[in-house]
């Protein structure tokens, strides 16, 4: 097996371009056929710069068209999905637990379908929920009456014990593996039965009522809270997964703030989803940072959610494609490919060049939780090894790279450096991106005595 020791990460940012009102380019082209019927209300808060990138049907509905620089997801069945592409478009439909604070900074999790946020035992192997009442799964043919029932603790059960079910999917197992009391045994029992009992008690997840229920976790960590709001916990019925079987997949029925039908999916095209009209109350938050004020994230605190009637999000394969679409007034928002970078940016400065703000583009850098290292392979003749000599070879070489230089000529000068694997923001993420023991190039005088 091999080994990696990480050296060093780059902590990337995502630049989005929006088109801001008032300048004739952009605000009247119309996005595709459907427009070709409806009126264009881009604006923009001319003092902050922020971009509302909606439009209006005759209808009256506000649609929002969202691009993603893929082919889209692979499932909509969130114990079955992966990627950054399932996640965006699952979590609009399906609902975990908690989720993150939407503009706190360092992240911050709270209670979305529960409560309150659930505190430890003393111990920290113990945890208590209680769901919120009144919260509904969509209206769906599965349910009698075509109305989505009331969520209670069953459902949580359900969905939770799909990841350790291998014929629902394997991949995302690791998420619960080693952490609930007795869902391992249930794991292997399944995998040696060839079927998952899911009228089967768990020892660490007992069931008080309908809305409060207990998990014990095999041991004390932080992880586990965290864990809950990835969109793989998200909370499912079982009369839709068992009506529509491995369709499921493609008929997603959740309890967030939109709905979709199947025929509203055209793979590897575009998806299409509709206001849930009958979503739970949730507000967009007041919770959040000075510089977001600026940047005109505030002007909707205390809104109720989701701010928009339907949310159209498009599928490019390629960012060319995509890049080629905002360029001809065919979309109202993008990601910069790293390849348009230079074309859109200085790079020096990260300021929107002169032409782009002429046209009423306005732009927001958003940091991503993700990072590129260089590793070795701990098992190699050369760099291998634990000896002083092998960690001194690795130190020397760490110290000939010039990381600036790296980040300047292949991510456009968009990477923070910093020590060790944790990105900023996140707990362990060292105090100004300084380990205390660091061998940061580059230092070529400092590697030629090592």
């Amino acid at each position: 097996m091999k080994k990696y020791c990480n050296a060093l990460a780059s902590f990337l940012c995502l630049f989005l371009l929006a088109v801001m009102i008032g300048v004739s380019t952009g605000c009247d082209a119309a996005s595709n056929s459907n427009q070709d019927t409806s009126e264009r209300t881009e604006s923009a808060d001319q003092q902050t710069g922020a971009a509302n990138i909606s439009h209006r049907t005759k209808d009256g509905l506000k649609v929002l068209r969202l691009p993603i620089a893929s082919d889209g997801p692979g499932s909509l069945d969130p114990a079955d999905g992966s990627t950054l592409y399932d996640n965006r478009c699952v979590s609009q439909l399906y609902e975990t637990l908690v989720q993150y604070k939407y503009l706190k900074r360092p992240l911050e999790l709270e209670p979305l379908l529960l409560e309150s946020m659930p505190e430890p035992s003393e111990n920290g192997l113990l945890y208590k929920f209680k769901l919120k009442k009144g919260i509904r799964f969509h209206d769906d043919p599965c349910f009698e009456g075509g109305k989505g029932r009331e969520m209670v603790t069953d459902d949580v059960f359900y969905s939770w014990k799909r990841l350790a079910d291998s014929n629902v999917s394997s991949k995302n197992w690791w998420l619960l593996e080693k952490t609930i009391v007795g869902l391992d045994e249930a794991y292997e029992k399944a995998a040696k039965d060839k079927k998952f009992d899911y009228s089967a008690d768990i020892e660490g997840m007992r069931k008080i009522n309908d809305y409060e229920f207990e998990i014990k976790v095999k041991q004390a960590s932080p992880r586990f809270m965290w864990t809950l709001a990835m969109f793989q916990m998200s909370i499912v019925p079982r009369e839709a997964v068992e009506k529509y079987g491995s369709k499921f997949a493609a008929h997603p029925v959740g309890s967030g703030p939109f709905t979709m039908k199947e025929s509203d999916w055209a793979r590897k095209k575009n998806l299409v989803i509709n206001r849930n009209p009958n979503y739970h109350e949730e507000l967009y938050p007041d919770d959040f940072e000075p510089e977001d004020e600026a940047a005109g994230f505030t002007k909707d605190v205390g809104k109720r959610l989701p701010l928009v009637d339907q949310i159209e999000t498009i599928f490019y394969s390629e960012e060319q494609s995509m890049w080629l679409e905002f360029r001809n007034k065919k979309l109202g928002f993008t990601t910069v490919p790293s390849s348009k970078f230079i074309e859109a940016f200085n790079v020096r400065t990260k300021k929107l060049k002169p032409v782009f703000a002429k046209e009423g583009l306005v732009y927001q850098p958003v940091p991503l939780l993700d990072f590129i290292f260089i590793g070795f392979n701990m098992d190699d003749d050369v760099v291998g090894g634990y000896t002083e000599d092998k960690r001194n070879l690795r130190r020397a070489m760490a110290l000939a790279i010039d990381w600036d230089e790296r980040n300047y000529k292949f991510y456009n000068d968009t990477g923070k450096i910093y020590d060790g694997p944790i990105p900023p923001g996140l707990a362990g993420y060292p105090e100004d991106g300084v380990a205390p023991e660091a061998y940061r190039g580059p230092d070529l005088d400092l590697a030629k005595v090592l």
